[in-house]
């Protein structure tokens, strides 16, 4: 995943990778990571708060 510099959105960040583990004894419930991310380059958050944003929820 990567993103836009939220100061200078001409920069674009390194990638990052998400991470996800099955449920295990030291957690019971898995981890897994959420995410709010808009599909297009319109975006202007936050002054359009979550319009046309979506929210992901990667688990495994």
């Amino acid at each position: 995943m990567q993103v836009q510099n939220y100061h200078n959105p001409e920069i674009v960040e390194p990638a990052q990778m998400m991470n996800v583990a099955p449920p295990s004894q030291e957690h019971p419930r898995g981890l897994y990571n959420c995410v709010v991310f808009s599909p297009g380059a319109e975006s202007d958050w936050p002054s359009q708060g979550l319009n046309g944003h979506m929210i992901a929820e990667e688990m495994d």
